[in-house]
């Protein structure tokens, strides 16, 4: 059985194919097909359609300062696409280019060069416009804190625009629900101090859920945090399985949001076989670095054990193609604040406990391993080495299931339901 896969997000999007042994008990458990948007219907999604919200040029009249906050490469956001009918917008408003800034909301992600806003904005806009990487550790300010006592500190830049627009992707989130929303602003935007306190329920699993925004306490702080840096204009995109746009939704940035949460689910889930002996999961659009390998399993909802995807005693395979190496996080990478080892984390040792952990990936080495995982990890570089791999420890007819786009890809038995607008804090 050949399985074809994508991987190498940003860096070609290239096929991958795996031949598995045709004695195996495969299954492919894909996402619904969908077709991207035609720019013309995505210029339509932002200047004709906004939701609950004047036109953009509209809200941008009179405006002096605007910044646009757009996320990184560890989304497949296809701000090249999305940012030019927002352009059209503010110049129709009479927003001169020279008062507009993209800024970059990478949270504590690191500082991106020229080849790199290249690949997110595209080559005209970064000749045109100003923009700016996002620092966690410096040029923020303290605004307030949240209910839970959370500093809530935002980059200056953002804070001192009299527009603010931000373009972001909703995708599924183990600790937020999804991204997007708030996130892209109270994370994206944060201080150091601010992205730590967000996360730190994460290291014990007192954290929300897969897909789940309403009753989430995590998202109610992004959300709350939002509320106080403020956000007059919200692009969310909806992805095709191969990290296209599928949908736009823009406008007031709670009904936005809102709308972009139902979308996704919807266009996210897939049926998942459980208690399998192997779970390939592959990490594309997100396949950047090694620390974004975990996003693959969002697909495994549930740490209930009878919806175990992968059974206790079997190998969890994980493709990555890792094309930045490692990946530099201002909390997670080693060294930082919040640097645990992957498989001690509270997000994910439970899941890993009892099984064998396999990556395939030409980047990830074994001195990588051993700096993020203390339990055995098996590494190869190719299609007939993990097969190989495979076969000695599930002879004869292994029950597999393979997930194409783990990171976009979600359990559809374990969906809640998507928000009331009411709910969902307003920027």
């Amino acid at each position: 059985m050949d399985v074809r896969l994508v991987w190498k997000s940003y860096y070609g999007n290239e096929p991958l194919t795996l031949q598995l042994p045709d004695e195996w008990d495969a299954q492919v458990s894909g996402m619904p097909p969908r077709q991207p948007l035609s720019d013309a219907a995505i210029a339509d999604r932002i200047a004709q359609a906004p939701v609950r919200s004047g036109r953009l040029r509209d809200l941008a009249r009179g405006k002096r300062r605007v910044v646009i906050a757009v996320d990184d490469l560890t989304r497949p956001t296809e701000a090249h696409r999305l940012a030019p009918p927002v352009l059209s917008e503010l110049a129709a408003a009479g927003v001169e280019a020279r008062h507009i800034v993209f800024l970059v909301a990478m949270g504590t992600h690191r500082p991106y060069t020229l080849p790199d806003l290249r690949k997110k904005l595209g080559e005209e806009i970064v000749q045109t416009y100003a923009v700016s990487n996002h620092s966690c550790y410096q040029h923020h300010r303290l605004i307030g804190r949240t209910c839970r006592g959370t500093p809530v500190q935002i980059n200056q830049t953002y804070l001192d625009a009299d527009l603010k627009i931000g373009i972001g992707t909703v995708m599924p989130h183990p600790i937020a629900g999804f991204s997007g929303g708030g996130k892209l602003v109270t994370i994206g935007l944060g201080g150091i101090d601010t992205v730590e306190g967000l996360h730190r329920p994460a290291l014990t699993s007192l954290q929300g859920t897969i897909g789940r925004v309403e009753g989430n306490p995590v998202r109610e702080e992004i959300e709350e945090g939002l509320r106080l840096a403020g956000l007059d204009f919200l692009v969310n995109t909806v992805q095709t399985s191969t990290g296209a746009t599928a949908e736009v939704f823009a406008g007031e940035p709670a009904a936005a949001y809102a709308d972009a949460v139902r979308a996704a689910q919807q266009a996210y889930a897939c049926d998942v076989r459980y208690q399998n002996d192997v779970g390939i999961f592959n990490t594309f659009p997100r396949d950047t670095w090694m620390l974004m390998s975990f996003t693959s399993l969002n697909v495994w909802s549930t740490r209930s054990p009878e919806k175990a995807v992968v059974r206790p005693g079997g190998s969890i395979v994980i493709v990555n193609a890792a094309s930045e190496g490692v990946g530099e996080h201002g909390l997670m990478t080693k060294g930082m604040r919040q640097y645990r080892l992957r498989d001690q984390h509270g997000t994910f040792k439970d899941m890993l406990r009892d099984r064998e952990l396999v990556f395939l990936s030409p980047n990830i080495t074994r001195a990588m391993i051993r700096d993020y995982y203390q339990c055995e990890v098996q590494l190869v570089r190719d299609g007939d080495a993990l097969v190989r791999s495979l076969r000695r420890r599930h002879p004869g007819r292994a029950r597999v299931s393979v997930f194409p786009h783990g990171p976009l890809q979600m359990d559809g038995s374990c969906l809640t339901p998507a928000p009331a607008v009411s709910s969902v804090a307003r920027g």
